[in-house]
């Protein structure tokens, strides 16, 4: 898997916004997320998980960053085993709440 991920032609995982990462990311954080400023260390973009890009499929997640594409971080949950790698995301700022 390369650091960017451009889409392919006829590539079966579909490309949803960040929201689609809210629930599973929820499940390790213990919190909703979508709101939480993501900073990118590639392209050093900065938003909300919101507006990342995220691939899903029935394993996992891949979390991209909007500016570049570049892999903010995987969650994988396959086989009783979660895993989460952080790639390029150089940040997550929460609020207070």
């Amino acid at each position: 898997m390369t650091p960017a991920h451009p889409p392919t032609v006829g590539s079966p995982i579909p490309r949803l916004d960040g929201n689609a990462a809210g629930g599973p990311l929820s499940e390790i954080f213990g919190r909703d997320l979508t709101d939480a400023l993501v900073d990118c260390r590639h392209c050093r973009h900065r938003g909300t998980l919101a507006e990342a890009i995220v691939e899903l499929d029935s394993d996992g997640l891949v979390l991209l960053c909007r500016g570049c594409e570049y892999q903010l971080l995987s969650y994988v949950w396959s086989g009783g085993v979660r895993a989460v790698t952080f790639r390029h995301l150089g940040g997550l700022i929460l609020d207070g709440s």
